[in-house]
């Protein structure tokens, strides 16, 4: 980019073993010490640092089960506090010095990942003023428990000083004088147009500020005088080095006529610039009722598609009404977009009959075609993007979000521009609540429109779908880094050719069959001529031909594991990213992202591990097997590794990791416990945290003593008791192997949860000879026992309205349902008029109460064992999603599902 600068030198900065033990032995010691939610903090393993940093860029934490009875998951609220109160206590592993606070600002909109991870993303903080790019993202799991911190923190060198010696409005004047000069050199777009920037006069500019705000980041906005829009400004923290953190203004310059975005940071004592980078994202775009270009005959199709147009799975879970109407009333304005032609600023107006509209372009190739076409498809986009996860409550563009989560009021601003637009075509997109801006104009070689060629429009689309979901709603900045813009430039040409079912992109606008990229990303595609190791070096250093390896990368990972697959698994990983990811850090995101779908039912267990192995195989071929490495998303010190795991033991290494189904706790070998006539009984004890039932238990001592025959030996589980020996033996050693399936008293434990303390005692019962317990060892198999769930929806029950409302709740035990009982608290004041349905997560139905039938009393309680209704789900599978559906179908009176509970037993 023509104005592009970074600062920042972190060239000496170089991660160690050492710093990777020292940070691995304090957080032992902060897990064992400090309290958090009323317990030890969890386990904790600092997995990878960041390269930059010196300071951990993964955290995995000890996972718990995640089948305990009551579970009830926490508001948003409380997982953002609980999040904040986490990063804050192990705050010294992050590299916060001592005595200085730590400082992390939550945002307040959770990302939730299919039901089965939340998101919490939180930026560090010093002095109330937020550190450029200290971003995190924590995930829980779905007994709302910590399993992965991924991210960057700094360590701030000493004490620095939030008192700027620069106004805002003379950081403000900087930053213009700084981008606003056309560059030395022409700068050409990826399809060999030349980028023109408007002339900006700064003469008579003096920026007028119109707020102020009173955080200690000094918030304020000017107004916009030669710029498009009112100029933001806010002191940020600029790590320059390492060891040299800089107090920066941050000024965002949105030039007019479809120019360019600038974020700028300015050194608030000196002026030196220290950081610029453009944030328009260019690529081409088109689309209309050219369902793909005009390499095509234009197709006549319905508004909206139907949804099995869009050959991705329909999720059970849509909302009602999904898909809405395109057309609000009679032109191309409708909830998630509004294209309009530039010069005009309307949109095209439809012909209207009986309450019908139709769009009829006479040209094909005239103004009113491409503006219809760019409307269709960003709204083929906006319901594609719908059903494969990016709705209301992950911050997707709309006008009106119904009842649903996010914030409202921003729809995609198409504008189809007559002529020329910077980068041919360009996405805009702010934080939510403010529309992104879609701009398509004309290819000039060519004298195509790119809002006719879909492989271009749909790149675009994507641009925002990604900038929003990696970072959330209000960070902006989450795909700022070099090789997170190259991966933005893979994901738009991913989506396009997935959905076009296309090799090529942009070939019906610049007229050439090859497209406007370096190779056909087909299974030809070069990986031995463009993979991770060549990132940065010749034509690689230019994000577009970044992003030609990003993007071959996923599609031969679709080829592998199925493109149903691939699309839901790059969709969840663009949740569970953390901010400015590199291309391994999307890569352990996908790895994680199955996971979800494991647990969600959407990816048999049996069908994981070759999935897993799919997936290291694509990312290997193109150089990025578990040992490539780079200094976080930068160009620098990238290495590139085409080896794979052993096949079937890729799960992911920084994602949750499986609890076995047995576990084996053994006392040390070299310390035996004495037995003397002063202390004729000797106790060992060995904890255990896991709360699943106990299904087996098998217990070997060893000791030595006299006599043998007067000592009795007994297991004390946190359940009860048993007597393993107490009567004769030959010799003086004793070693002995006990087993619930042989032994009674053993038997009587089983069932119970296995958490606590397990001691064995040994008893001289004469207390004349001295002896020693030289070890023992307990090893449990834990069975899946009954899993419960439960939740408050506190969800109002609508009047007189069929379908109802549903609540979920997942479950993950294997194995099909031996018993079912449904606990549903109610108020309303006629529960006579409300029919109850349990959904299975395989789509079958149980009526648990009609019409017809009597009720009173808050409280429904349902048992398989006395209702055949229910008994009817026995035999089906366990895991996944359970719906329960609540219909009030009487007119007359309202309620509420306050909350219900799901028990569930497996065979």
């Amino acid at each position: 980019m023509a104005h592009d600068l970074d600062a920042q030198d972190f060239s000496r900065s170089t991660t160690t073993e050492e710093r990777l033990a020292e940070l691995n032995r304090l957080a032992a010691q902060i897990a064992s010490t400090s309290g958090l939610f009323g317990t030890a903090v969890p386990h904790f393993v600092v997995q990878q640092l960041g390269a930059q940093t010196r300071n951990p860029s993964v955290i995995t934490f000890a996972t718990h089960p995640r089948t305990a009875a009551g579970l009830r998951r926490m508001t948003d609220g409380d997982l953002v506090s609980r999040a904040t109160e986490l990063v804050e206590t192990i705050a010294p592993v992050l590299g916060i010095a001592g005595g200085q606070t730590a400082e992390f600002s939550a945002n307040t909109n959770v990302t939730d990942v299919a039901g089965a991870v939340r998101v919490v993303r939180l930026a560090q903080q010093y002095q109330g003023i937020e550190i450029f790019h200290a971003q995190s993202a924590l995930h829980f799991s779905v007994d709302d428990q910590p399993s992965t911190l991924l991210g960057k923190t700094f360590t701030v060198p000493g004490v620095r000083l939030a008192e700027p010696g620069l106004t805002a409005a003379e950081a403000v004047l900087s930053a213009a004088a700084f981008v606003t000069p056309p560059p030395a050199t022409p700068e050409n777009d990826q399809f060999g147009n030349q980028v023109n920037f408007p002339p900006v006069d700064l003469i008579d500019f003096v920026p007028r500020r119109l707020a102020q705000g009173h955080g200690a980041d000094r918030t304020a906005v000017f107004d916009g005088g030669p710029f498009a829009t009112p100029i933001r400004t806010r002191l940020l923290w600029f790590p320059r080095t390492l060891d040299e953190l800089r107090l920066a203004w941050e000024v965002e310059l949105l030039f007019r006529d479809g120019g360019a975005r600038y974020r700028s940071l300015v050194d608030a004592q000196t002026g030196e610039m220290l950081y610029a980078r453009q944030l328009v994202q260019g690529i081409s775009a088109t689309a209309r009722v050219f369902t793909s270009d005009p390499n095509s005959e234009r197709e006549t199709v319905s508004f909206p598609l139907p949804l099995t147009a869009y050959d991705v799975p329909v999720p059970a879970e849509l909302r009602d009404g999904f898909p809405r109407d395109w057309v609000e009333v009679d032109g191309t304005v409708g909830n998630s977009t509004v294209a309009t032609l530039r010069d005009s600023g309307q949109p095209l107006k439809a012909q209207v009959v009986d309450g019908k509209a139709t769009f009829l372009p006479a040209s094909p190739d005239g103004d009113d075609q491409r503006v219809l076409n760019a409307f269709y498809f960003a709204c083929r986009m906006h319901d594609m993007f719908y059903l494969l996860g990016f709705r209301e409550k992950d911050w997707n563009f709309q006008a009106d979000n119904g009842r649903h989560a996010g914030t409202a009021g921003d729809p995609v601003c198409v504008e189809v521009h007559p002529g020329v637009v910077n980068y041919t075509a360009n996405m805009t997109t702010f934080v939510e609540g403010t529309s992104p801006t879609l701009q398509l104009g004309i290819h000039e070689p060519t004298r195509r429109h790119t809002a006719l060629d879909g492989s271009v429009v749909i790149h675009e689309f994507t641009h925002g779908m990604t900038n929003r979901l990696v970072g959330g709603p209000s960070d902006v900045h989450a795909l700022d880094d070099r090789q997170c813009r190259g991966m933005g430039e893979g994901w738009g040409d991913y989506f396009a050719c997935t959905t076009l079912g296309i090799t090529t992109m942009a070939s019906w606008l610049v007229g050439s069959p090859a497209g406007i990229r370096g190779f056909p990303y087909d299974e030809r595609f070069p990986a031995d001529k463009a993979h991770f190791g060549k990132v940065g070096t010749g034509r690689f250093r230019d994000e577009h031909a970044v992003g030609e390896i990003w993007c071959a990368t996923l599609l031969d990972m679709n080829r592998r594991i199925g493109k149903m697959t691939g699309l839901r698994l790059v969709m969840h990983a663009l949740k569970l990213s953390p901010s400015n990811p590199s291309f391994l850090a999307m890569r352990d995101a996908i790895l994680a992202a199955t996971d979800v779908l494991v647990m969600i039912g959407d990816l048999p267990e049996e069908a994981e591990a070759s999935t897993r192995d799919g997936i290291w195989a694509a990312f290997a071929k193109f150089g990025m097997g578990p040992a490539a490495s780079c200094d976080d998303a930068s160009y620098q010190r990238i290495v590139a590794d085409f080896s794979t795991p052993v096949p079937g033991t890729t799960q992911n290494p920084f994602g949750p990791q499986r609890t076995p189904a047995t576990i084996t706790l053994e006392t040390d070998l070299g310390q035996s416990i004495s037995i003397t006539p002063a202390a004729p009984d000797a106790e060992a004890s060995l904890a255990v945290t896991d709360l699943r039932p106990v299904s087996a238990i098998h217990v070997y001592v060893n000791l030595e003593h006299p006599a043998p025959d007067q000592v009795r030996v007994t297991l004390r589980s946190p359940s009860g008791h048993a007597i393993l020996h107490n009567g004769p033996t030959a010799g003086t050693h004793f070693a002995g192997a006990y087993s619930s399936d042989e032994h009674p008293a053993l038997m009587t434990l089983l069932g119970h949860p296995a958490a606590g303390a397990w001691s064995l005692l040994v008893v001289d019962l004469v207390g004349k000879s001295s002896g020693s317990l030289r070890s023992w060892r307990l090893k449990l198999g834990l069975g899946p026992g009954s899993e419960v769930a439960e939740v408050s929806p506190r969800v109002p029950i609508p009047d007189n309205f069929v379908p109802g409302v549903e609540s979920r709740v997942l479950l993950e035990t294997d194995g099909a349902a031996s018993h079912i009982t449904v606990e549903i608290v109610i108020t309303h004041p006629q529960p006579a008029d409300l029919r109850l349905e349990l959904v299975s997560p395989s789509g079958e139905r149980a009526i648990l109460r009609d019409l017809d039938e009597p009720a009173s009393g808050a409280i429904q309680s349902y048992d398989s064992d006395s209702s055949q209704r229910l008994a009817a789900l026995l035999g089906k599978g366990v895991s996944g999603q359970w719906t329960l559906r609540v219909a009030d179908c009487l007119p007359g009176e309202v309620g509420t599902l306050e909350r219900w509970r799901l028990t569930v037993r497996p065979d």
